[in-house]
């Protein structure tokens, strides 16, 4: 069984960890080997290989591999999910939904990409919610007067 049939069948079973092996083996016999790789591509070994970063919970290394399938293969949609993906986990939002719309420039069906821009608008969103509340909140606490209560005894 090739490396990158493993790092698919241990991705499927929730071993991550295993999985980031497999593709990391597949993408070195890969570069090693270009002429006898086979139908195996690089920006799809980088694009799993990001996938099961995403899920170990290793957001940097997921869009570095994203970044990199990007790289390779720019008409590819699946790559700017992934990008989009490993931006959002870092908590980079804008970024995200800009990666989810460069994506949608070169992949217009792709539904994948269009779910990932609504979770992005909707992240983006709460954020700002959470901001003007915080700011509401601060603004009411430096209103008050710290004194107001003890005299009030």
């Amino acid at each position: 069984m090739e490396w990158k049939e493993k790092g698919n069948n241990f991705f499927t079973v929730g071993n991550y960890g295993a999985s980031i092996q497999c593709y990391s083996k597949a993408i070195e016999a890969t570069k090693a080997n270009a002429a006898d790789a086979g139908n195996l591509k690089l920006e799809v070994l980088y694009s799993n290989r990001s996938a099961a970063y995403v899920k170990y919970g290793k957001a940097k290394e997921a869009l570095e591999d994203a970044e990199e399938s990007v790289r390779i293969s720019p008409t590819w949609g699946k790559a700017y999910g992934r990008k989009g993906k490993a931006l959002f986990e870092l908590g980079r939002y804008s970024e995200s939904l800009e990666a989810y719309e460069e994506g949608l420039a070169v992949d217009k069906t792709n539904p994948t990409l269009r779910l990932g821009m609504g979770e992005c608008r909707t992240a983006l969103e709460n954020e700002q919610k959470r901001k003007e509340e915080e700011a509401k909140k601060k603004e009411e606490e430096e209103g008050e007067d710290p004194l107001a209560s003890f005299f009030d005894e």
